[in-house]
Order: C-alpha cells, then sequence, then structure tokens
C-alpha cells in the first residue's frame, strides 16, 4: 500500500502542477528561445549563489516551442549528491507553454563541497534532456543561452538579496564574485577571524521573480526591497512567513505612497511614515560615515589579475566619508504599539523621535523601515560611502551573521553531527554471529577437504573435484549473503532531535511554532521505509554526519563522483499542501540492514502552550503550560536582560513552574558581531575554562539517568534555521522586557508535531515571552506591572 500511495502521489503532483505550471512558481519569459530543447535556461540560487545547508531556489525555464504546438507535461528534476553515502531527486510537476518561455521554480538544499548537479526534464511522453553542472556553471548539453553559474559555499558569504534598490547592488559585489579576506582584528573582535563585510554580496532580482515559498529565502541573510516594487502577492505572503521565523527584512520607503505597508501585512501599526521633504543630516549618520574603516574598491579577481600583469596591488584603504548637509527623505515614527513591541528610530535629524530609520521585531524577525536613499546620504560620487551608509542599515539585522564563526563545513553540518552523536545507539553484534561465521568457514573447509575427497573416492569421481569445489564455493556464497538478513537482525530505530520556537502573544499564547529537526534511522534488518509523516508543509532532506569530511578526503573534485553510493537516491517530489505552502513528501525507499541514514527537516506546527514570565527583586517565575502528558524537563534555563540564570521546574498541577536566580550562569546573550560566537543563542564569559557551568544539584539529581542522553544546547540552537531564530531571541531578550525560556524535554515527547517512532527522542524547547514586573504594593500585596 505505501509503494501505490507513493506512485499516486507522484501522478497527482504531476498532473497538479501541471494544472498551475504558468501559476504559482512559474513566471514568464517571454516568447520562444535560447536553447533548443525543452530547457531553454537554469537560473541556480540569488544571482547564481547557493548557501549549502540551507534551501535555496532553482529558476528552471522552459520552452514552449512555437505557438501552434501543443502543451508538453512533465517533470523538472533535479539531481545533486546529499552527502558521500547518498544523492536526492528533487521532483516537481511542470508543463510547457506553447509560443512562451516560462519559469518553474525547484527548492534545493545542497551541501558545503558539493561541486556538480544535474538538471532534467522528463516528459510524460517518455522523452528526456538533460544538463549537466559543476561549480562554475554548465559543463555539458551547452546551447546557445542555457548555461547559468552555480557556486555552493559554507559560511563565508552572506547572500543579501535587493529588490528594485539600485544603490545597494552597486555599493556591494555579487555573491558569485566574493573575496573574503583574513585580516588581524575583524567585526567579531577576534584576531584572525574573518571580516565579514567582505563577505556580504547582494544579488539583484526583479520583483516578478521572487519566490512563493517562505523556504526559499533561508539562504538569505536579509532582503532589500522597494517599498513600491509590484511583487506577486505569493511573494509577499512567502516574504511575512519567513520573517516572522527568523528573517531580516529592510523595506525602502522613499516613494509618496504607501506601498510600504503591503510588506508589513498586519504589523503596519507599528511605524507611521510621513511625507517626503529635505532634512537635516543625523548626528549618528554623521558620526558612522566619519568613523575611518576598510572598503576594497575593486573585486579579488581584478585585484589579483592587476598584481599579476606586474601593477601595483590594489589593497583596502582606510576611508572616511562626509554625509551629505541635507537630504531628501520621509521621517518615520514608532508609534504606541511599535514601542511596546521593542520598535526604535535612528538617524534622527532633530531632538524628536522621529527619524530616517526605524526598526523592530515581528515575530522572531527584524524588519527595518527607511525612509532615505542610503545613496543621497553622501555627496562623493564614489560608491565607498554609499557602501557605508548602507552598511549602519543592515548592521543590526546582519548582527547574526556578522558574529557567526566561519565554519569550512557550516555549522548546521556540524550541529548535525554533534545532535546525532548525542542519541545515536545502534546495537552490538551478538557473540553467536562470531561461532556463526566460525562454524560455516570450518563447514566449507570440510566439504572441500575430506568430504569430497572420500566422497568422490568411493564413487570413483575423483576427477570431478573441481566441479564439487565450484558447487561448496557457490553455495557458500549464497548462505553468507542470506544468513546475515536472517541472523544479524536486530530492532529497529528513529532517533530524533528536534529544536521547536515559539512566540508567546500577549495573553501568554502559544499557538503555531516552528521545528527543525533531525531525524536518524537505523534499520535493523532491510526493508522498506519512509521518514515520519507530521502536520502542515515539511521540508525533508538528506544529511550526512559530517559532509565536510567526507567530501574532502574522499569525494574528487567534481561533486563527489568518485565516492560510494551506499544508499539509493531519495526521490522527493515537491507539490503543495492543502491549506498552505508547498513542501516535500519523500517516497518510500530501501535500507539494507545494519545501515544508519539521517535526515533534516523543517515545519510550521500548531501548538497549545502557555508562558508566563515573571520578575521580581531577585530573579523570574515561570510557569509553562500545555507541554503534555508524561514529558520529562531534563533543564531548563531563562535568558532576559543580556544573562543565562538556571531554573527548576517542577510538575504542578498539569503545568511546569519554577524560579531563576538572576545570573546563575556564566553566560552572555549575543546581542551584536563584537560579542557573538555564533552558538545558538549564547556563549561563554567570564573567567575559567569556558565551559558549561555544572547543573544545579536538583537538576542534575533529575537528570542522572539520561545523562548520555542529553544533547548540547548550542547544538541544537545550530540546526538549520534554529540558529537565526535563536540570534534574534537573544538580541530581543537583552533588554529585558522579553525572555526566552529554554528548556530540554524527554519521555511522551510528541516532538511538536504528531511524530511517534521507537528510538531516543529528545526536544529542546524555546518559548520567547514578554516580562512582567512584579513589584511591592501596599501591604505586602503583589501588583503585575506590564
Amino acid at each position: 500500500m505505501r509503494i501505490l500511495s507513493w506512485v499516486l502521489m507522484v501522478w497527482w503532483s504531476c498532473v497538479a502542477w501541471v494544472g498551475v505550471a504558468a501559476g504559482q512558481g512559474a513566471g514568464d519569459g517571454g516568447t520562444s528561445g535560447g536553447r533548443g530543447g525543452v530547457i531553454a535556461r537554469v537560473e541556480w540560487g540569488w544571482d547564481g549563489a547557493v548557501a549549502a545547508g540551507r534551501w535555496a531556489p532553482v529558476r528552471v525555464w522552459l520552452n514552449g516551442g512555437g505557438a501552434g504546438e501543443t502543451s508538453k507535461g512533465g517533470m523538472v528534476v533535479v539531481e545533486h549528491v546529499q552527502d558521500l553515502t547518498q544523492s536526492v531527486r528533487w521532483m516537481v510537476g511542470a508543463a510547457t507553454t506553447p509560443g512562451r518561455v516560462t519559469a518553474h521554480e525547484v527548492l534545493v538544499n545542497m551541501p558545503v563541497g558539493m561541486g556538480g548537479a544535474k538538471v532534467k526534464w522528463v516528459g510524460q511522453d517518455g522523452a528526456e534532456e538533460e544538463l549537466e553542472y559543476d561549480g562554475l556553471g554548465l559543463v555539458s548539453g551547452l546551447s546557445g543561452d542555457g548555461s547559468g553559474v552555480l557556486n555552493v559555499s559554507g559560511d563565508s558569504r552572506g547572500i543579501v538579496a535587493g529588490v528594485g534598490v539600485r544603490s545597494l547592488g552597486r555599493a556591494f559585489p555579487s555573491p558569485t564574485n566574493l573575496g573574503v579576506g583574513w585580516v588581524g582584528a575583524s567585526q567579531v573582535g577576534e584576531a584572525g577571524a574573518t571580516d565579514r563585510w567582505k563577505g556580504v554580496g547582494v544579488a539583484t532580482v526583479e520583483a516578478g521573480m521572487l519566490p512563493v515559498t517562505s523556504a526559499a529565502y533561508q539562504g538569505l541573510e536579509a532582503l532589500v526591497v522597494d517599498g513600491d516594487s509590484a511583487a506577486p502577492s505569493g511573494a509577499v505572503s512567502a516574504v511575512a512567513s519567513w520573517v516572522r521565523w527568523g528573517g531580516t527584512l529592510v523595506i525602502v520607503a522613499t516613494g509618496e505612497g504607501g506601498g510600504w505597508r503591503r510588506w508589513l501585512g498586519d504589523d503596519a501599526g507599528m511605524v507611521e511614515v510621513g511625507g517626503p521633504g529635505l532634512v537635516d543630516a543625523p548626528s549618528d549618520l554623521r558620526a558612522w560615515m566619519a568613523r575611518e574603516g576598510e572598503w576594497r574598491a575593486t573585486g579579488v579577481r581584478a585585484v589579483e589579475r592587476e598584481a599579476a600583469e606586474g601593477g601595483e596591488r590594489a589593497g583596502a584603504s582606510t576611508v572616511a566619508y562626509a554625509a551629505s548637509d541635507r537630504m531628501t527623505g520621509r521621517l518615520v515614527r514608532v508609534t504606541a504599539a511599535g514601542e511596546r513591541r521593542g520598535w526604535t528610530t535612528r538617524w534622527r535629524p532633530g531632538s524628536g523621535p522621529e527619524g530616517l530609520i526605524a526598526e523592530g521585531p515581528v515575530g522572531l524577525g527584524w524588519v527595518v523601515v527607511l525612509g532615505v536613499e542610503p545613496r543621497g546620504v553622501y555627496a562623493g560620487l564614489d560608491e565607498g560611502g554609499t557602501r557605508r551608509a548602507w552598511e549602519d542599515v543592515l548592521r543590526v539585522g546582519l548582527a547574526g551573521y556578522l558574529g557567526r564563526p566561519v565554519k569550512q563545513g557550516g555549522a548546521h553540518n556540524e550541529a548535525v553531527g554533534e545532535v546525532l552523536n548525542a542519541v545515536l545507539t545502534v546495537p552490538e553484534l551478538d557473540r553467536g554471529m562470531v561461532w556463526w561465521i566460525v562454524g560455516g568457514v570450518v563447514l566449507l573447509a570440510a566439504l572441500l577437504g575430506p568430504v569430497d575427497a572420500v566422497v568422490l573416492k568411493r564413487l570413483g569421481a575423483g576427477q570431478r573435484s573441481w566441479q564439487t569445489a565450484l558447487v561448496w564455493v557457490g553455495v557458500g556464497v549464497v548462505v553468507a549473503g542470506v544468513m546475515p538478513r536472517v541472523v544479524r537482525t536486530a530492532d529497529s530505530r528513529m532517533d530524533r532531535v528536534v529544536t521547536v520556537d515559539g512566540v508567546a502573544g500577549e495573553d501568554g499564547s502559544v499557538r503555531e511554532g516552528y521545528v527543525s529537526g533531525v531525524t536518524g534511522l537505523f534499520a535493523g534488518r532491510g526493508g522498506r521505509w519512509e521518514p515520519p509523516r507530521g502536520e502542515g508543509a515539511a521540508w525533508w532532506h538528506g544529511v550526512g554526519v559530517d559532509p565536510y569530511e567526507e567530501f574532502r578526503l574522499g569525494s574528487g573534485r567534481r561533486g563527489g563522483r568518485g565516492g560510494v553510493r551506499v544508499f539509493s537516491p531519495l526521490q522527493v517530489v515537491q507539490a503543495g499542501v492543502e491549506g498552505g505552502e508547498r513542501g516535500t513528501v519523500v517516497g518510500v525507499f530501501e535500507q539494507g540492514p545494519w545501515t544508519y541514514r539521517s535526515f533534516a527537516d523543517q515545519r510550521v506546527v500548531g501548538l497549545g502552550w502557555r508562558a508566563k514570565v515573571e520578575r521580581d527583586a531577585g530573579g523570574y517565575a515561570v510557569r509553562i503550560e500545555g507541554l503534555g502528558e508524561g514529558v520529562s524537563v531534563l533543564r531548563a534555563r531563562v535568558l532576559a536582560g543580556g544573562g543565562w540564570s538556571w531554573v527548576t521546574l517542577a510538575s504542578e498541577g498539569g503545568a511546569w513552574v519554577g524560579r531563576a536566580e538572576e545570573g546563575s550562569m556564566r553566560r552572555v546573550v549575543v546581542g551584536s558581531g563584537e560579542e557573538s560566537s555564533g552558538r545558538g543563542v549564547a556563549r561563554d564569559s567570564g573567567p575559567g575554562s569556558g565551559e558549561e557551568p555544572a547543573l544545579p544539584a536538583s537538576v542534575a539529581a533529575a537528570s542522572a539517568g539520561v545523562a548520555s542522553g542529553l544533547v548540547d544546547w548550542d547544538a541544537a540552537g545550530m540546526l538549520a534555521g534554529a540558529m537565526s531564530r535563536g540570534a534574534a531571541m537573544g538580541r530581543m531578550s537583552s533588554g529585558g522586557a522579553w525572555a526566552v525560556v529554554e528548556m530540554e524535554l524527554s519521555g511522551g515527547v510528541g516532538l511538536g508535531e504528531g511524530i511517534v517512532a521507537g528510538g531516543e527522542h529528545v526536544e529542546t524547547r524555546r518559548v520567547f515571552a514578554r516580562v512582567a514586573a512584579l513589584v511591592s504594593g501596599g501591604a505586602g500585596a503583589e501588583v503585575r506591572v506590564d
């Protein structure tokens, strides 16, 4: 039944997508042209840049032929190596439009070090067409304008997309033309670290070509849009969802209209934007422009070429810029609702609260409303001053990227290895297996030696000994192949580690959460399997424990073609989910006995939690409801006001209640590039070895029996998607008005998504809630102040 269901799902996906190929996820590229085949061209990621370990869009343009031709239905397939053990095929149903070239969107999740991919068209009539790419572009099937750049990178590069903002694209290089220099001291304040601003590249995107799926934006550090851009409503909704769960959006509201409101949706009431006019240069803008800083006027390739030709090497120069005395802009004011949510203004031209920049949180994301074009704040002709102004606009929203350490294999991949190693349990071989092997070898030796000699001699067929030897060896091979499936069996298990983040409303209710999970499947016996199903649209992909090391040690230069594939390719259909965005449907796959295969996934789920955090003179009172039955809280902590505090939670009437002593952990929040390490939402500070402080006695006693199953909080906080959300929580809780309650749960956990399977299950839940202050009233009464 599972195989039949899978076939029907693929077929229905094809039929559904054929009907809407020119609608959702598709763009119109005009009349037919380009390559002579069905695939006209392929556009990878953001100007060819793809962030490793994060979802990115691939736009495949299909040639519909002449106006009198019939439409062709089929499927677009993107195939690439996922890690050393497996590859993946992303499949999207599509159809051509006669007389037009239309775009169809496929989302990919590529590992670092992966240098190759294939793009295929598989028609319903059996026709196939294939293009092959390496890390620099098209390497086979080249014809017309079919080539496209494919550049996959790890944490060293920060991709920013710009829509309708020309000065941004002029001030920063393309993300595929970056040189990340190593300097003695960088923006993160660590000797020998990378200057992260040199790794920021801007991809210019047309408004009509913005993806309509929120997962497609995960590879961006920020999205900068002209408020009046005519983007499709589906794209605006996708951006809103991405922002709510950790994305950074900059809205340039310099036009006379109110188009910027469309991008904020229900949160447009956080700010008010005035009419255009001349304003004096703000003092904080003058100070930022005048600070000395590095800016490289030419790309690395141009610098290296000039040096090779014997010219003077153009290095980074220390430059200070002067802001224009007067500039045209629109002043932005934060409303009372915005102030309650933590919105503030910058670039204030006068003593009033209005500024040319207003910024603040939306969910777990960050939104900047910009009332001036940065090109207009600098009177010079070169782009250095414009870039300096844009850096000030972006620096708060990019704090997570600027403070994230560079990992060759990517911080996400490192986290996957850590969490899987924490829960991985593979049964040991029974000693009986050894005796089976010994007995089999002795029996084969006896059959080939004395048994053959005695039996054949009595039958007078000694000349047939070579034939009987072949028979016995053949029998031995068959038995050796069959017996492990019979004898070497164990209970299969599914280990799963997830991080679930939720934001509490004004009433303390947490209605939905974002899940980042890693699943490891140990097959005790061979068979067919499928990832667990949950509610909503999920985005699944295969992942290795340490893909960077695997590629570096055994893959070869061209995308790991020299590696040995242990598993068959993972077949993943991308299709719409009723009542929501599209997601992935992973097909049933075969897995041999005693093999371990791992996956990562992300999804938005409905939650029924309630959270309350109250502050008194010495700490915080915490109350969490709705965690579910049979749950054990192994440990918990509270982040507020720039520091962590341990909290011991005890079950009380269906809720978990406890109190945190302020400052009981030597931890500081990641608040800016100067203090961040990229490890979850906090890092060690203060004296000592830098190791995490010992658990309080009560917490240690409660978790003594499961200490080996505890997952490192920093690793759980670096799973794909969880890192940006954690950085946002840390930034917004530093003022003390909001707090993060982080808990590790085990036993009876529903994983926040309705998934139940045998094995080790560990869940980290992070709740972002407003802090209510408790102050003493008249006769010892307590009064809550929100």
